[in-house]
């Protein structure tokens, strides 16, 4: 990852962070590196795929993504498949959300 700007860099720390928190819960993890779609990060389980979307922003500033939110939740998918959304809230850490179809 060279260059890139300040945003790119910590949306990508938040993807990798992640990733090891969903490895070490034993899924299967998949960056969608340059895919340019709703989903960051797949994971898979035995029971489950879950497709999320991740997001950063500075502490005390966690916006609604409701716009976000209504989007995903229009996506039809097999009953297996959770859609979530988690922001990384910098100095603070994690808030998952899952988007109800």
């Amino acid at each position: 990852m060279s260059g890139g700007n300040k945003n790119y860099k910590a949306g990508y720390r938040a993807e990798l962070r992640a990733m090891k928190d969903l490895k070490r819960s034993g899924y299967l993890v998949m960056r969608t590196a340059g895919s340019h779609g709703p989903f960051d990060v797949i994971a898979v389980g035995k029971a489950n795929v879950r497709l999320i979307q991740v997001k950063v922003c500075p502490k005390g500033k966690l916006p609604s993504f409701k716009g976000l939110l209504d989007d995903l939740s229009k996506l039809k998918l097999a009953p297996c498949v959770e859609m979530e959304l988690w922001v990384y809230e910098k100095f603070t850490g994690w808030h998952y959300q899952t988007i109800k179809l």
